[in-house]
C-alpha cells in the first residue's frame, strides 16, 4: 500500500469518527438538597421519582424509592425547613431527549409553586444517552446536563444524594446478580444503603 493511499484512508477515517462528547460534572448543574436548603430555608419541595420499566414498578422499586426519599426529606425538613408539597412518580425513560411527561409535570408544578424539584439521585433525572444497563458509571455529557437545565427553565433542581452519585436500583442489582446466579438471597438496594448513609450523616450535622 502506497503512502498516499494510507494518508487518504487515515483522512477518511478522521472524517467518519463520531464527535467527542465530554462527560459533564453533575455538581456544575445540580445541587445536593442539603446544601440548597441552607441557602433557601423554608422552601417548598416537589419530589420526582421514576423507574424505567413496568416490571420495576410492579417489583416495588418505585414504592421503595418514594418511601426512602420521603423519609430523607422529612429528616431534612425537620432540620432545615424544607416542606414537601407534591410527589410525581411513574415509569419513564432516563434519557433527556425522550418523552418525559412526568418530569415535565413535576417541573411545571414546581415552577407554579416556587418550589425546588428533588430527585433521589442524579440517575433518576438523567442518564448518559448510551446507557444500556451495563455502563452504570458512565456520566451524562455536558450537553445532556444543559438540556436538563433548559427543560427546568429556572426551577432549582436538587438531589438527596451527592449529585455525582448514581444509585443503582434494586431491579438493577437483581439483574446483575441473576446473570451470574439463578438462586440466592437478593442484595439490599444500593439506593437504600446510600440513602441510609446520607441520613446517618445528617444526624451528625450541627443545627
Amino acid at each position: 500500500m502506497s503512502r498516499k493511499t494510507r494518508l487518504r484512508r487515515r483522512k477518511r477515517k478522521r472524517h467518519t469518527q463520531q464527535p467527542h462528547h465530554p462527560p459533564g460534572d453533575a455538581s456544575d448543574y445540580l445541587d445536593q438538597l442539603h446544601d440548597l436548603l441552607r441557602r433557601r430555608p423554608t422552601s417548598n419541595l416537589v419530589l420526582y421519582c421514576r423507574v424505567s420499566t413496568d416490571k420495576q414498578e410492579h417489583g416495588g422499586n418505585l414504592d421503595e424509592s418514594i418511601h426512602e426519599s420521603i423519609r430523607g426529606l422529612r429528616a431534612l425538613g425537620c432540620r432545615l425547613g424544607g416542606r414537601l408539597i407534591a410527589v410525581f412518580d411513574g415509569v419513564e425513560s432516563s434519557h433527556i431527549d425522550a418523552d418525559r411527561p412526568i418530569l415535565d409535570q413535576a417541573l411545571a408544578y414546581a415552577r407554579t409553586h416556587n418550589a425546588i424539584l428533588v430527585a433521589p439521585s442524579r440517575d433518576r433525572l438523567l442518564r448518559h444517552h448510551g446507557y444500556d444497563g451495563t455502563n452504570q458509571t458512565e456520566p451524562p455529557t455536558d450537553g445532556e446536563y444543559r438540556k436538563l437545565m433548559n427543560k427546568a427553565g429556572g426551577v432549582p433542581v436538587a438531589t438527596l444524594l451527592p449529585p455525582n452519585t448514581a444509585a443503582r436500583s434494586k431491579q438493577t442489582e437483581r439483574g446483575i446478580k441473576d446473570k451470574h446466579a439463578k438462586v440466592g438471597r437478593k442484595p439490599k438496594s444500593e439506593q437504600r444503603k446510600l440513602l441510609d448513609a446520607v441520613l446517618s450523616t445528617m444526624k451528625r450535622l450541627p443545627h
